[in-house]
Order: structure tokens, then C-alpha cells, then sequence
């Protein structure tokens, strides 16, 4: 259930939005290509917790929600794992485009507003 929305903000934050471009030196430079608030990446977290909420969305439609512990409700859909790596790839994808500024700030031309 976690490790789907995980690994599709993962995929398309190296795969399509910096094509395989990735400096690690950079990773730990404050200020550099990878900008956090705070060490967490905003649009990444909001990708992820939307995810979740979708596969918990998509379970309780098919009356499928499990509890564990008898107190943890767990999406049940034997698919969930795909509903949300696809649904926070897509919605990353999306927040990226919208937050350029913030999320790719390597590909914003120096110099140009807007």
C-alpha cells in the first residue's frame, strides 16, 4: 500500500522530470537542484498522501477495507499496489508542472521571469 505511491514519485521525479540526470553532490546541498522545505519535498509528500487517499477511495467503493490490529484499516484491493504508484505519478507529474519554480529548479532559464 506504501511502496506503490512511493516508488511513482520516485520513477517520475528521475526517470521523465530529470531524465536520468541526477548530481549527488547536489542532493545535499542546501539551495541546490533539489529544493526542500525543510527536507521534505512538498509536491512529493502531497503526491503520496493524495495516493493513499485514492487507494483508500478505490477500496471503500468495493467495500473491500480491512482492519489489522483492530484498529488499522488497510485498503483491501489486491491492486492497490498499481492504483497508487499510477495515481502519485500522475498527480507528481501534474504538481511538478504546476511548481516548476520549486520542484525542477535547474530547467528555469536564469534570468527569465515567469
Amino acid at each position: 500500500m506504501w511502496l506503490g505511491p512511493i516508488a511513482g514519485v520516485m520513477v517520475v521525479d528521475y526517470w521523465v522530470l530529470r531524465r536520468k540526470l541526477l548530481k549527488a553532490e547536489e542532493l545535499y546541498n542546501h539551495g541546490g537542484i533539489c529544493r526542500y522545505y525543510k527536507g521534505v519535498s512538498v509536491a512529493g509528500l502531497a503526491a503520496f498522501a493524495i495516493s493513499i487517499l485514492i487507494e483508500y477511495i478505490l477500496s471503500a467503493a468495493q467495500g473491500s477495507v480491512r482492519i489489522y490490529f483492530g484498529f488499522t484499516p488497510v485498503p483491501g484491493i489486491k491492486l492497490a499496489w498499481y492504483y497508487g504508484f499510477i495515481s502519485a505519478a500522475l498527480i507528481y507529474l501534474l504538481l511538478s508542472r504546476i511548481l516548476r519554480h520549486y520542484v525542477l529548479p535547474e530547467t528555469v532559464e536564469v534570468g527569465r521571469v515567469g
